[in-house]
């Protein structure tokens, strides 16, 4: 949503990658009152370039998913981006192998060539495991205040984290969206994502442990590029 800006960039890492054996699934979303919101007609707009650049893109076997064409976005009530992540993981545990991995990313979302093949690795390496929680780092701005709340939320949810694996609760790891990995088989298992407006991707992986384990070690890491700006806002943990 909103990501015209970042899609080029995310669309040539993924040509990059050294796995090639993926295909990408893509779900351009918003809620289908946007389009008569003036305030929000700018996003509207900016999913409709996405969605034309995708059409048009090539060297990558591509699904799309227009969640924000007039007519298709999302109703009052179910919308967000736990309903995006859902509406892909449903269709791809449908048609995917049960041993395929589902990877989940942003559009805003930054790695290195190796990050695909080192996911994929890991996760072969640990066949048991339900899922792989990958290490991430938002880069520094270069601007005070906001790389001020970048270092708080990251050192938040980290000192979360310790404590948790230091009083040794097995929920001890951090959970970001675009971060996850999974075999489809544990996808079904768990009979899929509960999409909540927020803080789906915290409690995918709390339904995800009661399961099976969590890798949360991945030798390639997540740099999502997504700005944190104004006040720093405890998740809602339970």
């Amino acid at each position: 949503m909103n990501e015209f800006e970042n899609i080029p960039k995310l669309m040539n890492l993924l040509l990059t990658q050294s796995y090639e054996n993926f295909e990408l699934w893509v779900c351009v979303n918003q809620p289908d009152s946007c389009w008569d919101d003036p305030g929000k007609i700018k996003s509207c707009e900016d999913n409709q370039k996405t969605l034309s650049y995708l059409k048009s893109f090539t060297g990558i076997q591509l699904q799309l998913i227009d969640k924000s064409s007039r007519g298709k976005g999302w109703d009052t009530k179910n919308f967000g981006v736990g309903w995006a992540r859902k509406t892909l993981m449903d269709q791809i545990a449908q048609v995917a192998d049960k041993n395929d991995i589902i990877l989940t990313l942003d559009g805003d979302t930054i790695f290195n060539s190796a990050y695909i093949s080192s996911v994929v690795k890991t996760i072969q390496t640990y066949p048991k495991a339900v899922a792989l929680s990958i290490p991430f780092y938002h880069p520094l701005s270069g601007n005070e205040e906001t790389d001020r709340n970048i270092l708080r939320y990251e050192i938040y949810m980290r000192y979360y984290s310790l404590n948790l694996w230091r009083i040794k609760n097995p929920y001890n790891f951090t959970a970001l969206g675009s971060a996850i990995a999974l075999p489809v088989w544990a996808y079904q298992r768990v009979r899929g994502i509960t999409p909540h407006k927020s803080g789906e991707d915290f409690y995918f992986l709390l339904k995800l442990r009661k399961f099976g384990e969590i890798i949360t070690w991945n030798p390639e890491k997540v740099f999502p590029h997504d700005i944190l700006i104004g006040c720093f806002l405890e998740p809602d943990l339970p």
